[in-house]
């Protein structure tokens, strides 16, 4: 819903503050205290899942 409403509004910036659990893996993009100029990806980063054809769930 607040999606919704964020997508209608077309005069001006929106921010909408996303919050999630500190195990949900979600990695920043951009770092604290620096620039948008310095946007890093997980690139070769990613969490490691147990294998399901181990038998491992």
């Amino acid at each position: 819903d607040v999606i919704r409403q964020a997508r209608e509004i077309n005069d001006r910036p929106v921010v909408i503050d996303f919050i999630v659990g500190a195990d949900a893996q979600v990695w920043p993009m951009v770092a604290a205290g620096i620039s948008n100029d310095e946007i890093q990806a997980a690139k070769g980063i990613r969490p490691l899942f147990d294998d399901p054809e181990e038998g491992h769930a």
